[in-house]
């Protein structure tokens, strides 16, 4: 009988010491699957703003960057604007800017509009692009704007 109890608590320390390969040394972890150092907004909810006020909205990066990122959007819907851009200081994961809503975008006899404010593109200051997004989808990087009367 003792020699079975012996037998029995060995068999499972000789399996595991079977099992371990001494060529794998726990040192071979392959970090070729690095994600992209990417752009995107902090929050892609919608936001409720009133006409002829500011709305404020962040973008943020997944690390911080040894230089300086020019985030370049644009607003469209029922109104427009062209390309803007916010920098992004070096060392920095995050930037806010603010817009504001102009006087006369909602059109009687309607009471509300919107908008949509889109990552364009985001570009350090030695020329690399990044990502938009974390899966590098820019239809994914839009922020729509309600906008009702004051």
């Amino acid at each position: 009988m003792k020699r079975v109890c012996v037998f029995l608590y060995m068999l499972p320390l000789l399996s595991i010491m079977a099992a371990c390969e001494e060529e794998s040394l726990g040192d071979n972890f392959n970090f070729d699957q690095k994600v992209a150092a990417y752009v995107a907004f902090n929050s892609t909810a919608a936001v409720n703003v009133k006409e002829g006020e500011d709305v404020t909205f962040s973008f943020e990066v997944r690390t911080a960057m040894q230089q300086d990122i020019t985030i370049t959007y644009v607003v469209s819907g029922d109104f427009d604007i062209d390309e803007q851009s916010v920098v992004l200081p070096r060392n920095s994961m995050s930037v806010s800017t603010t817009l504001s809503i102009p006087e006369g975008t909602i059109v009687e006899p309607a009471t509300t509009a919107t908008a949509t404010v889109s990552l364009l593109k985001a570009v350090t200051s030695d020329g690399r692009e990044l990502s938009i997004g974390r899966l590098n989808d820019p239809e994914t990087q839009k922020k729509v704007l309600n906008i009702t009367l004051p």
